[in-house]
């Protein structure tokens, strides 16, 4: 029983990473052809922290994969789910009561 619960968290570890994988490769192909999405400008709360991450210089420095500023926010969001998710994944197995 502990073997199937141990492998369905890295399938599904593994799931989440291919998914990022697969993402990736379609915001490269639309970087490519120069099709970007066109944003509205509200003032939901997404859009707020898209902006302020967007405006701040550490992502315009150390995390330009794309030309576009979108693609590069979804990129950070997909790492930042990967890690945590990984994290969750190690701290739950080394910390799991047999």
């Amino acid at each position: 029983m502990r073997y199937a619960s141990k492998y369905r968290a890295w399938k599904a570890w593994l799931s989440t990473a291919c998914v990022l994988i697969v993402v990736q490769v379609l915001l490269v192909i639309f970087d490519r052809i120069g099709w970007s999405p066109n944003l509205r400008d509200d003032n939901s709360l997404l859009m707020r922290i898209r902006d302020s991450v967007m405006e701040s210089t550490w992502f315009n420095d150390f995390f330009h994969f794309h030309t576009s500023d979108i693609f590069n926010f979804i990129t950070l969001l997909s790492v930042v789910i990967i890690v945590l998710q990984t994290i969750f994944l190690l701290f739950s197995n080394v910390f799991k009561r047999d």
